[in-house]
């Protein structure tokens, strides 16, 4: 029952924006996926199926508005613009972003705890963000870093104040009082590629001219998009050419023959770096064996892990069909997918 009475409130109590998210991207989106991103302003159809989960964006509100904010409040009183109900939208061109706080009159060595001396102005933007707790947080997130990013340079373009630096605040979703805080400089460079990657996000012909980021950086962020089954129909779809091969030429060969080389040189690049990986691992097991010990705080730990639990499969089929149950009935089709072999070493 409860169930349903928090998916009834919590949906029934969104976020009214007075500006049209779908013209711009907003600086938390700016660091997501280019094609998730695209399907979400086009306003595609979600996935069959799909079930937005709102839990996490909640938990950050929860922290957000009933925590960091009334505390910062507390202490910087006035000194605080643009926090809570006072947030504030700043828009250029096709990218957009809503700070949630900007400390004003502050001293130039105030984030000296965090390697900053000097800030170069009186003011600094503030970023919160939950986070889970078993998340390994060793330094900001990326997406956060260019969301920052995109926050310093809209307002520095668009109001009187000129911050260097986001400060942002990670507070452990479990225990409130675990706090880790970075801080990001602002780099006009990387604003302006901002400003350049909205704009080709917004004014793509189709899903197919941005790439499948999500996809591309290992699938994780692909596990809650809602937009699965148009990416996978994009990333999948093949040539219309089957067994008659088209003529191809000198020009199209040399290019498809450097991009075909460029991927082998990341591949063997990839299998170095992960060889070097593997051995730097053994060499710290093997100095904490030595020293007897198993964690050192805040650097490393050294732990056992069960074993995976795997079946014969073939041995489950043989048991099955003596028992007379057929298997094919439990057989599910996995999603289709392309395979690219590159053969230029034949």
């Amino acid at each position: 029952m409860l169930t349903d009475i928090l998916n009834e409130y919590v949906t029934g109590d969104k976020k009214v924006w007075a500006h049209d998210r779908t013209r711009t991207v907003g600086a938390s989106e700016i660091g997501q996926c280019a094609r998730k991103t695209y399907y979400f302003k086009r306003a595609e159809v979600q996935d069959k199926g799909h079930v937005d989960r709102w839990g996490a964006a909640q938990r950050g509100n929860l922290i957000e508005q009933h925590l960091v904010v009334p505390a910062l409040r507390k202490r910087f009183g006035k000194r605080l613009l643009w926090a809570g109900e006072d947030q504030r939208t700043l828009q250029e061109g096709h990218l957009s972003a809503t700070p949630d706080g900007l400390l004003t009159g502050v001293k130039p060595d105030a984030l000296r705890h965090l390697g900053v001396k000097n800030l170069g102005a009186d003011c600094v933007l503030v970023e919160i963000k939950s986070i889970d707790p078993r998340a390994n947080l060793g330094k900001e997130k990326n997406v956060h870093k260019l969301q920052a990013q995109a926050q310093l340079g809209l307002v520095r373009l668009k109001t009187e104040y000129k911050p260097n630096y986001v400060l942002l605040i990670y507070v452990d979703a479990s225990f409130h009082d675990e706090v880790k805080e970075f801080v990001v400089e602002f780099n006009p460079k990387v604003f302006a590629s901002l400003q350049q990657r909205a704009t080709e996000i917004l004014t793509a012909k189709g899903a197919a001219d941005l790439l499948p980021e999500g996809w591309i950086s290992g699938g994780s962020e692909c596990e809650t998009c809602p937009f699965k089954d148009p990416c996978g129909i994009e990333r999948h779809a093949l040539p219309s050419e089957k067994f008659k091969p088209k003529p191809i030429s000198p020009q199209r060969v040399a290019e498809i023959t450097d991009l075909c080389k460029e991927a082998q040189a990341f591949a063997f690049g990839r299998d170095k770096l992960d060889e070097k990986y593997r051995e730097q691992q053994e060499k710290i097991k093997e100095r904490l064996r030595d020293w007897d010990i198993r964690k050192v705080p805040g650097v490393v730990t050294l732990s056992g892990v069960k074993g995976r639990v795997s079946y014969n499969t073939e041995g489950l089929k043989e048991a099955a069909a003596a028992a007379g149950i057929d298997v094919e009935q439990f057989m599910r089709l996995g999603e289709p997918t392309t395979r690219l072999t590159i053969s230029l070493d034949e």
